[in-house]
């Protein structure tokens, strides 16, 4: 579904997947159409589309206080970035995520102490 969806909107290499639409409709030119593809969306509406389907796909069963076990578009999020690390370090992670600052990223990653004292020492 993404791939289709990243196919469909022709996005390129550093362009936000999910980028603001309104903008990109509204936009006169084609480098104003280009460049609203460069900048973040508010993800909220998107968060609450997928989570209808996540729920009946992923979460059947599970109760809405046991968040810690559902699938989420955060919790795609948080896996797809530590992966990121794992395979290519924090910074490629923080680039990922769009933080500004490093100590963002460390807290968001699903990373042992071990990993955590490698990454500090990295920096």
């Amino acid at each position: 579904m993404l791939h289709s969806w990243i196919k469909r909107h022709n996005l390129k290499h550093n362009n936000f997947i999910f980028y603001p639409q309104q903008t990109f409709e509204r936009a006169k030119t084609e480098e104003a159409r280009q460049n609203a593809k460069n900048k973040s969306a508010s993800y909220s509406g998107y968060r609450e589309a997928l989570q209808k389907i996540y729920d009946p796909v992923f979460n059947k069963g599970i109760d809405s206080y046991d968040i810690m076990y559902k699938i989420t578009t955060y919790s795609l999020r948080r896996t797809s970035a530590t992966r990121i690390y794992k395979a290519h370090g924090i910074i490629a992670a923080k680039n990922f995520l769009n933080h500004t600052d490093i100590k963002t990223t460390m807290k968001y990653l699903n990373i042992s102490e071990k990993d955590d004292d490698l990454a500090v020492n990295v920096l």
